[in-house]
């Protein structure tokens, strides 16, 4: 870029006042590109606008975050002292965006905290005139390439005949990880979508081109967004930040996390849409959750066992002494006691959660644990007119585990198997590795199945869709896995089965 020489009679002053007023200019130039801008805010990219003379004159909230301090303190500073070291590399590209109004871009390290190299694009935002006194730097980490397949092709958008400012913003939002949409509400259909939009609801461009919002919301949140939509029809709100279920191509829903605005497109009125897939954050919660509520209770119980099993010993103790008497009748005592043993029972289940006993743990065969206890409950499976199969690879590796506490959890499953199954069926378990490091067992039913909406509940604490269940059972068989750091997963089909799957670490 060529030096520009001042005056020798221009003091610093006077260059002061020049830098500033020039400085003063590029930033009402960002002001009148500030809808634009805005919804940069939005995106997971660093995003910095630089004037020609090297300054920075906008900012989004990423790029403060990737450098640090207030966007305050960024605004206004000069390339070198923002990044020293690549300032040089920078400038070198402002210079030649500038003169060549292209887009290049190469690889810095935004700061010495960052080891890993980022990909940085430049890109020219010319004025009316068609002069280029500012770039826009676009900051993104390796593990996200700029260099995309997905990119628009360049004739393509050229094919869209959008001014060039609007052009440039099209091809940022293609480059996103989140969905973006321009929807027209007059003609209630989608003017752009970006590929994650599409990728998130399972379409391609061509078929979202022909539905309109509702098509991608699921039934139950359809009035709710329909009432968010006649909002953004009025022209008088701001940004809105709302949450839907949405609809995939492929009937699944998909929890949607929507901010939209108000903006233009094509000199018309229409509503920027950015959407999250939030389904795995939802997850991610829910997991958390259910793991605070096992830990609680697991506090809980401790206590409150202990509490209850000392006067239980004595009472079942006198009873016993009764009982031994022959006094009364005896039927009466043994219905006492019974329910004291159910008592008892209970007590064992909630000690397992307050401190599972991992004391024992040693190389055991899960072959050979199946086996014995397909053994202890096969007259309960012959009763209900059960069969139940084992199927295994050969060479199964053994697991390290305390058995009581692994037989618990598959008497657990095997029990609700067959008792989900009282006009009889097939059990089957199946035992085969999982990768090089974990062994799968599954066990698969021909039972009655749980509803959809119940299968989320399971695992928590007294929940049971038995009429005689505690709902212990299958949450101390989550916290055995849990503590021997497997996973436990529970697939159902109403009067089709139902697919437990258990993972377990090898040795």
């Amino acid at each position: 870029m060529e030096k520009q020489f001042l005056p020798d009679s221009m003091n610093e002053k006077d260059q002061e006042t020049m830098h500033h007023d020039g400085l003063h200019s590029l930033q009402q130039r960002v002001q009148e590109l500030e809808q634009v801008y805005s919804f940069f805010e939005e995106l997971p990219d660093a995003v910095f606008v630089i004037s020609s003379a090297h300054d920075i004159v906008h900012v989004n909230r990423q790029g403060h975050m990737l450098i640090g301090g207030s966007r305050e303190g960024i605004i206004g500073q000069a390339v070198d002292h923002l990044f020293p070291a690549e300032a040089e590399k920078i400038k070198h590209a402002i210079d030649t965006v500038v003169q060549q109004k292209r887009i290049c871009s190469d690889w810095i390290s935004p700061s010495p905290r960052h080891i890993q190299p980022h990909e940085c694009m430049f890109s020219p935002l010319p004025d009316s005139g068609g002069d280029v006194s500012m770039v826009m730097m676009t900051i993104r980490s390796c593990s996200r390439s700029l260099s995309s397949p997905a990119r628009h092709d360049e004739q393509q958008m050229q094919e869209l005949h959008l001014p060039e400012e609007e052009l440039l913003f099209l091809s940022m939002l293609h480059e996103s990880l989140i969905g973006v949409a321009i929807y027209d509400p007059r003609n209630e259909s989608f003017a752009y979508v970006n590929p994650r939009f599409t990728e998130i609801f399972g379409y391609t461009q061509e078929e979202i081109n022909g539905l309109t919002l509702m098509d991608v919301i699921a039934p139950e949140d359809k009035e709710m967004a329909m009432n968010y939509l006649l909002k953004r029809k009025s022209w008088e709100q701001g940004k809105m930040h709302w949450q839907f279920l949405g609809m995939r191509k492929d009937g699944k829903s998909v929890d949607i996390d929507v901010m939209s605005n108000d903006t233009r497109y094509k000199g018309k009125q229409a509503i920027l849409v950015l959407i999250l897939d939030i389904s795995e954050r939802k997850q991610v919660k829910e997991i958390v959750k259910k793991s605070e509520m096992l830990t609680l209770v697991g506090q809980l119980a401790a206590g409150v066992a202990h509490e209850i099993r000392n006067p239980l010993t004595a009472i079942k103790g006198f009873l016993q002494l009764l009982q031994s008497e022959k006094s009364g009748k005896a039927e009466y005592y043994q219905i006492m006691l019974d329910e004291l043993n159910r008592i008892e029972f209970i007590i064992s289940e909630f000690l397992v959660l307050a401190k599972p006993q991992l004391e024992r743990r040693e190389s055991s065969s899960i072959i050979y644990l199946l086996q014995n206890i397909i053994i202890l409950v096969e007259t309960h499976a012959i009763i209900n007119n059960v069969q139940i199969f084992l199927q295994f690879e050969p060479d199964i590796p053994q697991i390290i585990c305390e058995e009581n506490q692994m037989k618990q959890v598959f008497i657990n499953i095997m029990k609700n198997a067959i008792e989900a199954m009282p006009d009889g069926g097939n059990l089957v378990i199946e035992v085969r590795r999982q990768g090089g490091e974990h062994i799968l067992i599954r066990f698969v039913d021909q039972g009655c199945g749980i509803p959809e909406e119940i299968l989320p509940k399971l695992g928590q604490p007294f929940y049971t869709t038995k009429e005689k269940g505690t709902g212990l059972g299958m949450m101390v068989s989550y916290k055995i896995i849990e503590n021997h750091h497997g996973t436990i997963s529970v697939k159902s089909e109403q009067n089709v089965g139902t697919t437990v799957e258990i993972i377990l670490p090898i040795g």
